[in-house]
C-alpha cells in the first residue's frame, strides 16, 4: 500500500474533503427508523411511516422488500451536502461533470466506502454481494444516469445486473411501491445471488424498494439498498431538532452497515 492510499492518508483526505459537508448516518433504535435511518415521529415506533407504509403494502401483495438499507450520509435540504445530490447529475458532459466539487465528494464518499465497508457488508450478510444495479429513471432520461459512472467506486466483483424501467408511469404513481416498475434483464444472472441496488438520495424508498422486490421475484436470495444519501428536509415534523442535536461530520472510521464496531477485521 503507498502513502496515498495508506489508511492514514486516506483518513486525512477524506476528513479534509468531507468532514465539515457530509454527516455520519445516525443509526440509532431509539431516534431512527430501523429500515431508512429517518428521524421517527416518536420514541418507541420500530419505523418511520413511510417504511411502515411499504411493508404492509408488501406484505398484503406478497412481496419481498429489500433485506437492509444502508446510507452512506445523511443530507440535509439547504446545506451543501443536499445541493451535491442535485449537482452531480446537472451537467451535460462527463467532462463538464467530473471536475465539479459535487461529484468529486460523492465519488470519494463512494470509494471511501468500497475500500473501506464493502467487506462489512459482506461479513453482515448472509451471502457476499456479487452483482450491483442502479435504480433507473421513471422520467425517461435519455442516455446512461450519471450514477451508473459511480459504480466504477465499487467493488469490480459486484458485476452488473441491470433493470429496465417500465415506460409510460404516470407520475403520480412513480413513487409509490411496486416492483412491476421495473424489469430484470437477466433473471438467472441474479437467481441465488447478493444483489446491492445503488441509489443516489432516499427519500421515501418507493424507487429503490421497487427495484428490490422486483429483484427477489426474480429470485435474488439477499437484496442490499446501499443509497448515497438519506435526505432529511428540516421542515417535516421533529427533523429540525434531529438534525441539530445529532449532527456528526463525515468520519472514515464510522461503520455504515452496523452501528457499532465494523463487522468485518480490518
Amino acid at each position: 500500500m503507498n502513502d496515498a492510499t495508506s489508511p492514514a492518508s486516506l483518513h486525512d483526505l477524506l476528513q479534509g474533503r468531507l468532514g465539515s459537508v457530509m454527516r455520519i448516518p445516525v443509526r440509532d433504535s431509539r431516534l431512527t427508523c430501523r429500515v431508512c435511518l429517518g428521524p421517527l415521529s416518536r420514541p418507541g415506533l420500530a419505523m418511520c411511516w413511510q417504511c411502515r407504509r411499504h411493508a404492509l403494502r408488501a406484505g398484503r401483495d406478497g412481496w419481498r422488500l429489500a433485506d437492509r438499507v444502508i446510507a452512506l450520509t445523511h443530507s440535509v435540504d439547504g446545506e451543501q451536502s443536499n445541493v451535491d445530490m442535485h449537482r452531480y447529475k446537472a451537467l451535460a458532459s462527463d467532462e463538464e461533470r467530473f471536475t465539479t466539487d459535487a461529484w468529486q465528494r460523492l465519488s470519494l464518499l463512494v470509494a471511501a466506502f468500497g475500500l473501506r465497508h464493502a467487506v462489512c457488508l459482506d461479513a453482515a450478510s448472509r451471502l457476499p454481494v456479487s452483482r450491483v444495479t442502479t435504480v433507473p429513471s421513471l422520467r425517461g432520461r435519455p442516455g446512461p444516469h450519471p450514477l451508473a459512472a459511480l459504480t466504477a467506486h465499487l467493488p469490480r466483483a459486484w458485476r452488473p445486473a441491470p433493470l429496465v424501467p417500465a415506460l409510460h408511469v404516470p407520475e403520480q404513481v412513480r413513487r409509490l411501491l411496486d416492483p412491476r416498475h421495473f424489469t430484470v434483464t437477466d433473471p438467472g444472472g441474479v437467481a441465488g445471488r447478493h444483489v446491492c441496488v445503488f441509489e443516489d438520495t432516499w427519500v421515501r424508498g418507493g424507487h429503490a424498494q421497487s427495484a428490490a422486490a422486483a429483484l427477489h421475484a426474480a429470485g435474488a436470495a439477499e437484496v442490499t439498498i446501499l443509497a448515497i444519501a438519506r435526505r432529511l428536509a428540516p421542515s417535516y415534523a421533529q427533523n429540525r431538532a434531529f438534525i441539530e442535536d445529532r449532527r456528526q461530520d463525515y468520519a472514515l472510521d464510522h461503520c455504515p452497515v452496523s452501528p457499532g464496531s465494523c463487522p468485518a477485521p480490518d
